[in-house]
């Protein structure tokens, strides 16, 4: 398989490990790519099962992000998934509570921690497997209110 690889580019983590936590402007344009590019996979029934910094790459330059490393995704079904494949600290909260979750859902859970992971520089959690609908969110710092 061959693969497109826009030069010069690097991970999405490591760009932020390098430049710090992104701004919300440039936070916004790679989660719509994101999206697009989860949608795009979605269409043709698959599930990537696997989003995180680590798997986007990012265009230096233009900003432009590809969705990268398919080695965890699965085809899309509409019933619960009863094995996890990926990066635990990216599971969303039913597979620790019942030990299954559907496709929709844990992507949106997925993209929801790596937006935090590059506005914050951290996991939103400290331990994904006790979040409970309890649970308070803490961010480690200001960001607008979207009511501009």
């Amino acid at each position: 398989m061959i693969l497109e690889r826009p030069v010069p580019c690097q991970d999405l983590q490591s760009f932020c490990d390098e430049n710090g936590c992104l701004d919300e402007s440039l936070a916004k344009k790679v989660l719509l790519q994101l999206i697009t590019a989860l949608k795009h996979c979605e269409s043709r029934g698959v599930l990537h099962r696997d989003v995180k910094p680590q798997n986007l790459l990012i265009s230096t330059d233009t900003h432009d992000i590809k969705l990268l490393d398919f080695g965890c995704g699965d085809l899309l079904k509409d019933s619960a998934y009863r094995s996890f494949e990926g990066t635990p600290q990216y599971a969303p909260p039913e597979w620790f509570c019942w030990r299954r979750y559907h496709a929709g859902p844990a992507t949106v859970w997925s993209v929801g921690v790596t937006l935090y992971k590059i506005l914050c520089g951290c996991l939103p959690f400290r331990t994904a497997w006790r979040v409970t609908s309890k649970t308070i969110l803490h961010f480690s710092r200001e960001l607008s209110t979207g009511k501009n």
